[in-house]
């Protein structure tokens, strides 16, 4: 039989393996317009997975939407993998910061083959505000689960 302890730290093992996974998968959806995932020979077999895709993602509303959630939910994982970051909030935004500036380069590079414009900068603040977004969130909710296990002391009131 397992104790309590050994399940816990089993269950910590998971979600970092899940949220390692998690990570390794959105950062592949990202970068699939590199060729990292076929999607050219995929929507050769399922055109209408292309088309659907294109008229999802092709308004600003959508591809800005997209970008934050994409970043938001990235974010997350990181967090949860490493939880060390969440102390030190200067040091994350900043990594954040950096990630978002390779990303469109990348993209720029490898995709757009085309000068910066201010969209890409409009997207990496996007990327940065789902990155803080992540973070402000699962502070929170950090804090609420610590003062939920603090011991409170109750008083009692007598009329």
């Amino acid at each position: 039989m397992q104790n309590s302890f050994q399940r816990q730290n089993s269950n910590r093992s998971l979600v970092r393996w899940l949220a390692a996974g998690f990570v390794l998968l959105v950062v592949g959806a990202a970068l699939f317009p590199y060729g990292l995932i076929p999607f050219g020979r995929i929507f050769s077999i399922w055109p209408e997975l292309g088309h659907g895709l294109y008229h999802v993602f092709s308004s600003w509303p959508a591809h800005v939407a997209g970008h934050g959630l994409i970043f938001m939910v990235m974010r997350t994982a990181v967090l949860l993998r490493f939880p060390s970051l969440l102390q030190r909030p200067k040091v994350y935004l900043a990594l954040m910061l950096l990630l978002g500036i390779l990303q469109e380069f990348f993209q720029i590079v490898g995709f757009k083959h085309r000068a910066l414009v201010f969209d890409d900068i409009f997207d990496v603040f996007v990327d940065v505000a789902g990155a803080l977004i992540a973070f402000l969130l699962l502070r929170l909710v950090r804090n609420m689960s610590v003062s939920s296990f603090s011991p409170r002391t109750t008083t009692e009131v007598t009329s």
